[in-house]
């Protein structure tokens, strides 16, 4: 299992992103954030990295809709890190890059 699969079994969350809001059939693969869900009541579009959207297509139901829900919560960091340890993902690589949302983006 890779880590972001790891990361994504072991994390519980919270949010308004749902299905519609994210497009896998394009490169990169995007989330378009709704202006309503964003602090900076902004609509955007975000790139995600290649390998979150593979695993995104796998994790998504066969009978999900646009309007189920991705994730129940988006954890604080002091939440991540502790899903990083229960995934058995170090927070700091060998290089010293630290893990976070952003990693996550292209």
């Amino acid at each position: 299992m890779s880590e972001i699969a790891s990361l994504l079994d072991a994390a519980e969350r919270s949010r308004q992103l749902v299905w519609s809001d994210i497009h896998l059939d394009c490169l990169p693969g995007k989330i378009v954030l709704r202006a309503n869900t964003t602090k900076s009541k902004r609509a955007d579009s975000l790139p995600i990295h290649p390998q979150l959207a593979e695993e995104l297509r796998s994790w998504k139901a066969s009978d999900a809709v646009p309007s189920d829900k991705i994730v129940s919560t988006i954890p604080r960091m002091n939440v991540l890190r502790a899903d990083l340890a229960l995934a058995k993902i170090p927070y700091m690589d060998a290089e010293g890059r630290y893990i976070d949302f952003y990693s996550l983006r292209v």
